[in-house]
């Protein structure tokens, strides 16, 4: 979906991430793990340079929430 949005001309694109989707207390199913984000985000940058588009990098940490609500 996130690459179709992209496609489609969206400007950006929220994913749900999970170090064990598993586990999470909520949209686990939905989740993605850290890596799977990493590869998305590398198929959505490419689609953007190819599509002449912007895409900026991003990563599970940098949207990390804090050690005491982790």
């Amino acid at each position: 979906m996130a690459l179709a949005a992209l496609a489609a001309g969206a400007d950006g694109v929220m994913v749900d991430v999970h170090c064990d989707p598993a586990s999470a207390r909520c949209d686990g199913p939905q989740a993605l793990a850290p890596d799977e984000l990493a590869a998305l985000s590398a198929k959505l940058t490419d689609l953007g340079r190819w599509s002449g588009r912007h895409v900026a990098a991003t990563s599970p940490a940098a949207h990390a929430p804090p050690d005491d609500l982790a």
